[in-house]
């Protein structure tokens, strides 16, 4: 796994060779959260859910979701956290992007950029 943001913003990316199924692969991606499942709320707000398609030559599903902590990450309790799965080729990519909800809500830069970031993925 490798993550990289800065005090608000992260984004994290687990890669793996081979492909699993894309449903149960986006379920599993779905529960990287920023603490352990004892640590969270079990209810999560949904924005959306397992939007389905093709990105990179590689079946894709994304979800949106709002998990609330029990104890405040880095000063929030409310993230808003976005997974993008992507299976294909002999490859599988999960890249799960991080905000607090209140800073996702108000900062059109922040929606930007991390809307940017996992937009941009590709493979080489």
């Amino acid at each position: 796994m490798m993550e990289t943001g800065n005090e608000e913003l992260m984004v994290r990316f687990l890669y793996r060779r081979g492909e699993g199924g894309l449903d149960t692969t986006h379920v599993d991606c779905m529960l990287e959260r920023l603490a352990g499942p004892m640590a969270t709320d079990p209810q999560v707000r949904y924005e959306y859910d397992f939007r389905g398609g093709v990105l990179a030559n590689r079946g894709a599903l994304d979800s949106a979701f709002v998990v609330r902590y029990d104890a405040p990450i880095r000063g929030q309790r409310d993230w808003r956290q976005r997974n993008l799965t992507l299976v294909g080729e002999g490859e599988t990519l999960c890249v799960m992007a991080y905000a607090p909800a209140p800073t996702w809500k108000k900062s059109p830069e922040a929606r930007a950029l991390l809307d940017a970031v996992v937009g941009s993925i590709t493979f080489r």
